[in-house]
């Protein structure tokens, strides 16, 4: 079964701190990922709870797709995985990323600056938003 895949609670709070502020059906609530159906509602694309409302802070928890529109359609920060292929096989992923205006910039998932690459297109994924919302926003 494919599944949605969401960034994680670091990223998500990044992203908050960009200014990322678009309703999603998941948040981060205490850092656990929860499904806001029955549990929050969306006023004018702001999260409002119910009685059933934890006292705590919630982060919108986007998918990375969401959250890679996001960036381009904001920020004009461009991101994009590619397999890394040799005679041998499928080795991993490596996560790019561009500004328009700006150099194509490899991010690295372990040095920023390396040829490593990530075991799954998530993976590779999730590196490269923190990435971009480090150092590019």
């Amino acid at each position: 079964m494919i599944k949605e895949d969401y960034v994680s609670f670091e990223t998500a709070k990044l992203l908050k701190e960009k200014g990322f502020d678009e309703p999603c059906d998941f948040v981060y609530d205490r850092g656990e990922l929860e499904w806001i159906y029955h549990r929050f509602i969306f006023l004018d694309g702001k999260i409002s709870t119910n009685s059933n409302f934890r006292d705590s802070e919630i982060i919108s928890a986007p998918t990375m797709q969401m959250a890679m529109k996001w960036l381009r359609e904001v920020h004009k920060v461009f991101i994009y995985i590619e397999p890394f292929i040799t005679t041998s096989g499928l080795q991993g992923y490596k996560p790019y990323c561009t500004k328009i205006g700006g150099d194509l910039m490899w991010v690295n998932p372990m040095r920023k600056y390396s040829n490593t690459s990530s075991d799954t297109p998530e993976e590779a994924c999730e590196v490269v938003l923190k990435y971009c919302l480090e150092n590019l926003i």
